[in-house]
């Protein structure tokens, strides 16, 4: 439940350099990380703990691998998260990390260790796992380099767990040496451990994790001959030590960046042997308090690091912005009056260092860590694009898609974003939310759903598909094919960081308000972001936000400005949610905590009633109010079937508003559950309602229960407004509203008003005056829509360019509106 203000910020003229130079021999974040985790306990394998059934690496591949070496460090930590997400065809090395070296040369493994699965989904590819040697403790490394005895334990051991697991090399993590050791001392060390290793396993790869910056002591001439290559940890140029805000891993700008490291760091190297060298990068960045927005603001506090996903997520909520002199992202926000500052890395940033990596020839990049993405498929498809792109990207289900009855009966239309390297899509249907049958499949990203019955209720899921295979199911929507004044479900709930988010959530609102006659269409609130579902084309919309926390946003900007304008237009808006409150007020800046009183028209009071988490499941209705007929609702501990309420807020009504649902046991002053009210919002002379629950509505059970509260909610949106809704009257003539988006990409929409039943035709024609569409419908009187998805009257996808449109009225030929629009491709 962060804060969600985009703060849209001019950049001031400012000269100075924005990051400090790196800590001088500061701790490394793989040191930093390591430290954080190493208190955990080391937890078992999950497969046979000797290692039996790992396979070899397979040498004679036909499938293509990158055109560089992609050598990628998995800690112990990621290991169970990001397994299901390795795409192993753009990966060369996996570097498990980590194996501990103790002073005397004794070696621990890694929590989970072996990694069967990964091992031979790797091995199978022909990818490289890599044996991460690990220790930060100058004395013990120097133990290690002068001991001849720990020395060549340390070897031996070594040798035992290369064999055991079919490990394909070694990479020595060593950091904090003293001075003195960086030099002549480790290099010696390291040409040893070589030889050593090739001994008894002539292909293995030897490696050593090196410093971005010399900062005093290292051969890294030396130290690249003494092994076959360096990983050059390009990171760290900013962090904890920092006294202003800066780019992690700036491209240029400053004294000391990654262009100085490849050029001038490593000079000697990158000029005479520059396949000793791997690039790596960071799939993290850095998080500040600031006193103000400003980039390279002072520091008052370091928050720690934001691994790629959150951050990227945040950027996108926030406003990314871009820092010329570095050529990295950043972004700030505000909680309350704090200030803070986040500057990481993305794929437009590691383009750029890839750029780098590419001009010098260098063998390759890597990345700290894998996982961090968690999942993200921008840092993935980047790597395919630059080192691998004749081969078909791992499919991914699209996030954005709408589905409301089609333009005649029986029909459900289906539309989705594009996504990146699919060659088509599979829409699968079912009836009970359960049972799901293939309904179509089709290479566009809309299609119409056939043959349908008029008033049942349907369920729908999408994936995409290529070359490689199919992706994941998309989250469950519902609809009905009856356009009888639907409602609009959204399905905002992303949250899962405990895996309890079964992306099917919207089946109980589906099935609770269609089983009081309702019909119903869905979006996801990606879809409602993007623009493929447009709020203001339904009268009622059931928002569904789950427990949705801090890390995801509950409503990020974009679907906040949705929800004032719909709210201002006289729309019927229902929402619920357990966190809103809390990620609004408690977390939020100033202009979330605006929104919350003046359009959720409540007050927080906290975080749970009474402040006693997992203490109260179950509401009642207050005397006089609209749910005062329902008598007690239960909601989820976790035991009925959806997920544990653990933390709903407690809240008052505000600005008007009213106190409808209270917990039990609780007194209303403490904070209710619910409040519901009717008027106008912000500037608007529009009477619109709001129904506002913090008990997330698909928790409430039985199906019985949670009918009878939508039936409440539909008996309050139909209730007869006090102000009349000039939208709502018919027009004494024909009255074109508004055409949107335009330019547009792939939907367009024509809304207007009619003063009777007739038949309007749409007309497309192209700037020789050809008509390409010719598109009638039968319309009642009153406001209409008409949608075109840039296509000809065959179906076939037209090309980019300015069009001129004229609706005309079909029966008698008359023209009611023309104008011209703009079709981009």
């Amino acid at each position: 439940m962060q804060v969600k203000w985009i703060l849209f910020l001019s950049l001031l003229a400012w000269s100075a350099t924005l990051f400090a130079q790196p800590g001088v021999d500061s701790k490394s974040i793989h040191q930093l990380e390591y430290e954080l985790h190493r208190s955990l306990p080391k937890q078992p394998s999950l497969f046979d703990s000797t290692g039996r059934g790992i396979i070899r690496l397979a040498k004679s591949m036909s499938v293509q691998k990158p055109s560089v070496a992609v050598f990628g460090y998995l800690p112990d930590w990621q290991y169970l998260s990001t397994r299901a997400f390795l795409q192993y065809d753009l990966l060369t090395h996996i570097a498990a990390f980590d194996f501990t070296v103790s002073a005397s040369g004794a070696i621990s493994k890694p929590s989970y260790w072996p990694w069967t699965d990964v091992i031979n989904a790797a091995h199978a590819h022909g990818v490289k796992i890599i044996l991460t040697a690990v220790n930060f403790n100058a004395d013990d490394i120097h133990n290690l380099l002068t001991n001849q005895q720990a020395k060549q334990n340390f070897f031996s051991n070594l040798k035992a767990l290369l064999n055991q697991y079919n490990l394909d090399g070694v990479n020595i993590d060593f950091e904090g040496l003293y001075t003195a050791d960086r030099g002549s001392l480790l290099n010696g060390f390291m040409a040893d451990l070589s030889a050593s290793i090739k001994n008894d396993f002539p292909d293995a790869e030897i490696s050593f994790a090196g410093p971005a910056v010399n900062w005093g002591g290292w051969d890294l001439k030396g130290l690249a001959k003494s092994c076959d290559y360096v990983f050059i940890m390009g990171y760290a140029f900013a962090g904890s030590w920092s006294s202003t805000t800066g780019a992690n891993a700036p491209l240029s700008g400053g004294s000391y960046n990654i262009t100085n490291t490849v050029t001038v760091q490593y000079a000697s190297v990158t000029n005479e042997n520059p396949q000793k060298l791997i690039l790596g990068l960071p799939y993290y960045g850095h998080r500040w308090k600031t006193p103000g927005p400003q980039a390279g603001a002072s520091t008052t506090e370091f928050m720690g690091s934001a691994k790629f996903s959150p951050a990227e997520k945040e950027a996108q909520n926030y406003g990314r912005l871009w820092h010329s002199s570095s050529q990295t992202p950043w972004f700030c926000y505000q909680i309350g009056s704090q200030w803070y500052q986040v500057w990481f890395d993305d794929a437009r940033s590691l383009a750029l260092k890839y750029d780098l990596a590419d001009s010098k020839n260098l063998r390759g990049v890597g990345m700290w860590a894998l996982g961090y993405d968690d999942g993200r498929q921008e840092l993935w498809n980047l790597l395919r694009q630059r080192y691998l792109p004749q081969s078909a990207p791992q499919p991914v289900a699209p996030s954005a898609i709408f589905v409301q009855a089609g333009d005649e009966i029986g029909q459900l239309r289906v539309e989705f974003e594009t996504v990146y390297g699919a060659q088509g899509y599979e829409v699968y249907l079912s009836t009970d939310g359960q049972n799901f049958t293939l309904a179509k499949s089709s290479s566009n990203n809309q299609m119409t759903l056939e043959n349908l019955a008029l008033n049942d209720l349907y369920f729908l899921k999408v994936r995409s598909f290529n070359a490689r295979g199919s992706s994941s199911f998309s989250g469950v929507l519902a609809a009905t094919c009856s356009r009888l004044n639907p409602m609009l479900l959204v399905d905002g709930f992303e949250r899962n960081d405990q895996n309890q988010n079964t992306f099917a959530y919207l089946i109980q609102h589906a099935k609770a308000f269609w089983g009081r006659g309702q019909a119903l269409a869905s979006a996801t609130n990606e879809a409602v972001v993007q623009n493929i579902c447009q709020l203001d084309s339904f009268k009622m919309i059931d928002w569904m936000c789950g427990d949705e926390s801090q890390a995801d946003f509950t409503l990020n900007e974009t679907e906040k400005q949705r929800i004032r304008r719909y709210l201002e237009n006289g729309g019927n808006f229902f929402i619920s949610g357990s966190e809103i409150g809390y990620d609004l007020v408690e977390k939020g800046s100033q202009d979330d905590r605006d929104f919350y009183q003046n359009y959720l028209k409540a007050e927080y009071v906290s975080d749970a009633p009474l402040g006693r988490k997992a203490t109260y499941y179950s509401l009642e209705g207050l005397a006089g109010s609209i749910f005062a007929s329902l008598g007690a609702l239960e909601f989820d501990n976790g035991s009925y079937g959806t997920y544990d309420v653990d933390w709903p807020d407690a809240i008052r009504p505000l600005g008007g508003a009213q106190a409808g649902l209270v917990f039990s046991g609780v007194d209303v002053s403490n904070g209710g559950a619910a409040v519901y009210y009717k008027g106008t919002f912000g500037a608007s002379t529009r009477e619109s309602r709001l129904l506002y629950l913090t008990v997330p509505f698909e928790t409430i059970y039985p199906l019985q229960k949670r009918q009878d509260l939508a039936a409440a909610v539909l008996n309050y949106f139909s209730q007869p407004l006090a102000i009349d809704q000039a939208a709502d009257v018919l027009p004494e003539r024909f009255r074109f509203i508004k055409q949107y988006p335009n330019p547009f990409n792939n939907r367009t929409v024509f809304e207007f008003q009619l003063s009777r039943n007739t038949t309007v035709e749409l007309r497309i024609f192209n700037v020789l005056g050809q008509q390409v569409l010719g598109l009638k419908k039968a319309l009642a009187a009153g406001r209409q829509r008409v949608t075109w998805d840039g296509r000809d009257g065959r179906g076939r996808n037209l090309s980019g360019g300015m069009y001129f449109f004229q609706l005309i009225t079909a029966e008698e030929g008359k023209t009611l509106h023309n104008g011209k629009l703009i079709l981009v491709k």
